[in-house]
């Protein structure tokens, strides 16, 4: 599936000499291969895993930066709750990545991007936050979200998140 993505995005990037047949051919292989990878995903795993052990309220919110998930757990449950959350951490499971971008993009693009007073509030944080953009190239050269391919969160979490000394949640400091 990546090496499908790759092939894709770099004929999709070119700004010279593009081929819109091989765009549309290579597009094609790409979400072909996402349908087969989408036969090995289990919907929606991890919320009967909670729900059958005593979990309430599974929902999720977004802001500018962040996607929060959360539930409750009976008192009991504070083990299984540790174990599944460094789980996620520990080993990060991308399914249905690109599936998700694209929901995450549009979000964006219908609350943010299409709203006068959120390009307002973004072109005040742009210096100061994520340098990933949703359109165009950031000035620095970075990806942008629409171009974001699922190996990057999985560098992040391998690379960054797991080789500091000490790391805690914000909420546990």
């Amino acid at each position: 599936m990546e090496k499908a993505y790759a092939a894709y995005q770099k004929e999709n990037l070119k700004e010279v000499g593009r081929d819109e047949k091989k765009i549309a051919e290579l597009e094609q292989n790409w979400k072909a291969a996402i349908a087969q990878a989408d036969e090995y995903v289990v919907l929606n795993e991890f919320g009967e895993i909670v729900e059958s052990q005593g979990g309430l309220g599974m929902n999720a919110n977004t802001d500018h930066d962040e996607t929060a998930y959360y539930y409750s757990f009976p008192q009991n449950r504070l083990e299984l709750w540790a174990y599944l959350e460094s789980e996620r951490f520990i080993h990060p499971v991308m399914r249905e990545f690109y599936k998700e971008r694209d929901v995450v993009y549009e979000e964006r693009r219908m609350s943010t991007d299409s709203s006068p007073r959120a390009g307002c509030w973004n072109s005040f944080w742009a210096p100061r936050s994520s340098r990933i953009l949703t359109d165009g190239r950031s000035s620095d050269g970075l990806l942008t979200l629409r171009r974001f391919p699922r190996p990057m969160p999985c560098t992040f979490f391998t690379n960054t998140m797991f080789r500091r000394t000490s790391w805690s949640p914000w909420w546990v400091m």
